[in-house]
């Protein structure tokens, strides 16, 4: 592993570490295998060292200029377990840092496994130094002769790092791979013994792994059994919870069953009663229809005899009007000054054609014929109208403003506008009564042709379809 300089060595690779006879502080010196001894001793200290190795053991590695430990083994109890290095390992360990030239190992030991762990031992590998050897594969060698020392497993052999460097290690690696130990030289050990104490060791290792073994899979049946029952002691109290939630809901739903159930005879109750209740309105209400009819039956008579009646009325109208129009007949002399006669009285709108005392008694047998015509027809003009002969007055009562709301029907000296206004109204009750009938106002100014065309349309019995319309 010695090298010169920087891409000039060949690269070791870690497979496995191991410490041999690690003990504690207290028992070391029993427990440390003495070279100095006979072969019996020897053997009797190596199988009581492998068999008392019990300590609870894992390594660390460090690296320089890296506070923490870059890697941690796992805990192991046997004093001289094998640590071994997988390629995970090694890329994350050594690769990851370049191939470091120098490591720190550290021991923790504890009598427990939950610790607490103490530093036991520190080992400083250094590649190239005069402490770090090269002794191949051989591993009677490595217990024999390295113990209570670090064994270091590279893929191109076996190194080993001892405290202290004497001359009969050092004549002792110098030695071929066939040659045993500096001890065997001594006692003359064969290697058959050798052999056997290995063999030993191997199969105190072995029953100490296979009792782990079983005692772990006893532990993992254990625990499974355990996580087992814990499974079905949940899976039991779940199954519990749920039939209680269960019971809960079933009694929920009887208690609503059964309040849905009196609601429902309440309800059945309340229909029959209200059916009881709809039975006596219905006979009501067929014995309130009875009436009606009876009711709508006699209305139908009453309004079929108002009918006639108002029939019977409208021709007796009709006829009172003729005879009213045999008392004031009314013809035309001239159309086109335009000029009528009254019961043989002229009467014009032409100013001073017609004397006054002639034109107030014409004025007095019109007013006396349209307040007839207005009560036998049993309608009410909306400008009343006095009919006092010559002196016949009509009144006002719609214009707003006036101080004397009765005007004269004949003419007089000092109130010709008076007059004027009278005419005018009488106009407006004849035009009001024409329109009551439909009647187009082709002249709304001849007041003389408004009352003939008003007189005509009476005495033709026109009126007598209005009659039935208003009564339907």
């Amino acid at each position: 592993m010695l090298h010169d300089g920087q891409g000039n060595f060949r690269v070791s690779v870690l497979k496995s570490v191991q410490i041999r006879n690690i003990q504690d502080q207290r028992t070391l010196h029993a427990l440390t295998i003495d070279g100095a001894q006979d072969l019996w001793k020897r053997q009797q200290q190596l199988r009581y060292a492998i068999s008392q190795g019990i300590l609870h053991v894992f390594l660390s590695i460090h690296l320089p200029r890296v506070s923490l430990p870059v890697y941690i083994t796992e805990c192991s109890e046997n004093a001289n377990h094998i640590f071994y290095i997988d390629e995970k390992v090694r890329r994350k360990v050594f690769h990851k840092y370049g191939n470091p030239s120098s490591f720190t190992l550290r021991s923790w030991c504890s009598s427990n496994a939950e610790g607490p762990f103490h530093l036991h031992k520190e080992w400083n590998i250094q590649r190239g130094q005069r402490d770090f050897m090269w002794i191949g594969n051989d591993p009677i060698s490595a217990v024999c002769e390295m113990r209570n020392g670090l064994v270091c497993d590279f893929a191109d052999g076996v190194y080993v790092y001892t405290d202290q460097q004497n001359d009969d290690s050092k004549e002792s690696l110098s030695k071929s791979m066939s040659a045993l130990s500096l001890d065997r030289q001594k006692d003359a050990y064969s290697t058959q013994t050798l052999l056997r104490i290995l063999n030993l060791s191997q199969c105190i290792d072995e029953f100490e792994l296979t009792q782990k073994k079983i005692r772990k899979r006893l532990i993992t049946e254990e625990n499974l059994v355990l996580r087992r029952s814990h499974g079905l002691k949940s899976t039991y109290s779940k199954r519990l919870f749920f039939l209680s939630q269960l019971q809960n809901r079933q009694s929920k739903y009887l208690f609503a069953f059964h309040k849905l159930r009196d609601d429902f005879a309440k309800k059945k109750e309340q229909i029959a009663h209200n059916h009881s209740q709809l039975e006596t309105h219905y006979t009501f209400m067929k014995q309130l229809d009875d009436r009606y009819q009876e009711a709508y039956a006699q209305v139908k008579m009453q309004w079929e005899t108002n009918l006639q009646v108002r029939i019977l009325i409208a021709h007796a109208t009709r006829s009172h009007i003729k005879d009213l129009c045999t008392v004031y007949p009314i013809r035309t002399i001239d159309d086109q000054v335009p000029l009528f006669t009254i019961r043989n009285l002229r009467f014009s709108l032409v100013p001073n054609s017609i004397p006054p005392a002639e034109l107030a008694a014409a004025l007095g047998f019109l007013a006396h014929l349209t307040f007839g015509i207005s009560r036998y027809l049993e309608y009410n003009f909306p400008y009343p109208v006095s009919p006092t002969g010559s002196r016949s007055t009509i009144v006002d009562p719609l214009s707003p403003d006036l101080m004397n709301r009765c005007f004269p029907l004949y003419p007089a000296a000092r109130a010709l506008h008076a007059f004027e206004h009278a005419l005018y109204l009488l106009n407006q009750n004849i035009v009001s009564l024409l329109a009551h009938y439909g009647l187009p106002n082709d002249q709304p100014s001849n007041i003389m042709t408004n009352c003939e065309k008003l007189v005509q349309f009476v005495l033709s019995g026109q009126h007598l379809s209005f009659v039935q319309v208003m009564s339907t």
